[in-house]
C-alpha cells in the first residue's frame, strides 16, 4: 500500500475517533421510547423474535480450556451447557436430561468426563 492510501486511511481513522456527534448531514436518530427497555411486552417480544431466533455470545473460549470443561447459560429461554469435548469441539446442549427433563448439571461451571442426570443417573459422553 503506497503512503498516499496510508495517509488518507489515518485522516479517516482521526476524523472517526475525533468527532462527537454524527457527520453532518446525517439522518437524525429516532427518539428511543423509555417502555423500549421497560416493557416486559417489549422483553417478550426481543427474546421470541432477537435472542431465541439468532446466535447469542454465551461465552468465551477461555471459560472451557480442557476437555470436559463446561458452563452452563441461562439467559433464554432453555437452559444450556456449553461443553469442550473430548475432541477439543466446544458443543451446546439442552441442559434437560431426555428421560425426564431434570437437569443434567446443576453447577455453574465445572468440569468432568461425562455429565450425568442426578434424577436417574442418565449419563451422556462428551465426545
Amino acid at each position: 500500500m503506497d503512503s498516499k492510501t496510508i495517509n488518507e486511511i489515518k485522516e479517516k481513522i482521526h476524523y472517526e475517533v475525533s468527532r462527537t456527534a454524527p457527520p453532518e448531514g446525517f439522518p437524525k436518530f429516532h427518539d428511543i421510547p423509555k417502555e423500549r427497555y421497560t416493557s416486559d411486552d417489549f422483553y417478550e417480544l426481543e427474546m421470541e423474535y432477537v435472542f431465541n431466533d439468532s446466535w447469542v455470545i454465551a461465552g468465551r473460549v477461555e471459560e472451557i480450556p480442557n476437555s470436559g470443561d463446561y458452563f452452563t447459560f441461562k439467559k433464554l429461554k432453555e437452559p444450556m451447557i456449553i461443553i469442550r469435548g473430548a475432541d477439543g469441539v466446544i458443543r451446546c446442549f439442552y441442559n434437560t436430561c431426555q428421560h425426564r427433563g431434570a437437569p443434567v448439571v446443576r453447577e455453574e461451571k465445572g468440569s468432568d468426563r461425562r455429565l450425568r442426570c442426578q434424577y436417574h443417573s442418565w449419563t451422556y459422553d462428551i465426545t
